[in-house]
């Protein structure tokens, strides 16, 4: 028998059930929230506002066991206002964009809901209009975040990011947002507010690391007993 052909009956030996392949594999699933959109209407800036958009954990059993999750977020908030200026009397007008995303597990069985991170975007500081006499300005006060965690315990690994045989309904990842804006709105002498709009968006990309299955004893004694026929040829071979 060639040792070309050996070999490839050895590799296709070790093919098996359990075979190791790599160390570890990644699996990214990113999720938008619904709409991309957090807003609200003009002139609230005392309302929270949520958006829950639930969706499956991807995980694929085949490629192993699932030692740790990478969750990263990103996201972004922002406040688009115009000032105007009366016709006797200079003012200002100033926006803060600030707010928070939230990203919780949700699993209804076992009881669950762990917060498993969140990020801020605050612009910091205000920023500020100030018109001429009956004239109107726009600006947008715009802020970032970025977070990177990970979620390494077997329990919450098993209950919230397992979506083999789980119902959609009663486990899945939920992403929350609330608003902390500041600033003048509508004060400021002869200036006021005469449109406002809020705008937020986050991504949150999942990260799946599995550790490879390890080889069964049958999969051993298959590549062991391989071996033997190479050495046997070889000796064959040259003699």
């Amino acid at each position: 028998m060639p040792f070309r052909k050996v070999a490839s009956i050895i590799g296709m030996l070790a093919m098996g059930s359990g075979h190791v392949i790599a160390a570890t594999e990644t699996h990214t699933a990113t999720f938008k929230g619904a709409g991309g959109d957090a807003s609200y209407g003009n002139g609230d800036i005392y309302t929270n506002t949520a958006l829950y958009g639930g969706f499956l954990p991807l995980f694929d059993s085949t490629l192993g066991t699932l030692e740790k999750v990478s969750i990263e977020m990103d996201g972004w908030r922002s406040v688009s206002f115009d000032c105007t200026t009366s016709s006797h009397t200079l003012g200002s007008c100033n926006a803060r964009a600030d707010g928070a995303f939230f990203l919780r597990a949700d699993s209804y069985n076992p009881y669950q809901f762990p917060m498993l991170g969140d990020i801020r975007m605050n612009a910091g500081t205000a920023t500020v209009l100030s018109p001429y006499y009956n004239e109107t300005l726009s600006a947008i006060s715009y802020a970032s975040a970025n977070a990177l965690f990970e979620v390494t315990d077997p329990s919450t690994l098993a209950i919230h990011f397992d979506g083999a045989g789980k119902d959609p309904n009663s486990t899945y990842l939920t992403l929350w947002f609330a608003s902390y804006d500041g600033g003048a709105f509508g004060y400021g002498g002869g200036s006021g507010m005469t449109s406002l709009y809020w705008d937020a968006d986050a991504t949150i990309s999942l990260t799946y690391h599995y550790v490879a299955a390890v080889p069964e004893p049958e999969t051993y004694a298959l590549l062991l007993a391989g071996l033997g026929l190479v050495g046997w040829t070889a000796r064959r071979r040259m003699a």
